[in-house]
């Protein structure tokens, strides 16, 4: 993985690279660090066929503030393209808790829960709640996903889709309905 990152940023560098275009070795160009010689690429990953390569990158020509942008590349570096926002939300994820087959990832996007699946590489919602639903992991048995909503943890099935409250964690002070 570190000789992929280091294949990656040093095609990279090379397209960024300008023989041409001369600069005088001072103080004020060395010390530009990242908006000299551009960002490290970061959230490494290959597509579920092994096929193409996903990274976020930044150009050292983008204001520092600016987020990076997910890039693609073929396996053999050809290729080189910016995804667009809906291309971003079918690729494979940066992070994620991955079965032990690496065939399917779970991970958390905009307060709920995805399900990615290399085998195919498609990308499942899991959850679409108004509540942030975060840290999600599958469970042993990889059938099942466990996850956090307001303090509390809940299980799903990916199957079924039935959730299971599994703790009832409350500030203190607060009463319990009048059901329980």
């Amino acid at each position: 993985m570190k000789r992929l990152a280091l294949f990656l940023w040093a095609s990279l560098f090379a397209f960024q690279a300008n023989p041409a275009g001369k600069f005088a070795l001072t103080i004020d160009s060395i010390m530009r660090g990242p908006q000299l010689y551009g960002y490290e690429p970061t959230g490494v990953r290959w597509s579920g066929d092994g096929a193409r390569i996903y990274f976020q990158w930044k150009q050292a020509s983008d204001p520092r503030i600016k987020p990076a942008d997910t890039y693609v590349v073929a396996r053999d570096g050809s290729g080189l393209r910016k995804l667009t926002d809906d291309e971003v939300k079918l690729a494979p994820p940066a992070a994620g808790n991955s079965t032990r087959d690496k065939q399917r990832t779970v991970y958390a996007r905009d307060s709920d829960i995805f399900l990615y699946d290399a085998s195919n590489g498609t990308t499942r919602q899991i959850t679409k709640t108004d509540d942030a639903e975060t840290n999600p992991r599958f469970t042993h048995d990889e059938k099942r996903v466990a996850f956090t909503r307001g303090n509390n943890l809940y299980v799903i099935a990916l199957d079924s889709g039935a959730t299971e409250q599994m703790t009832d964690i409350r500030p203190a002070g607060t009463p319990r309905p009048p059901d329980e």
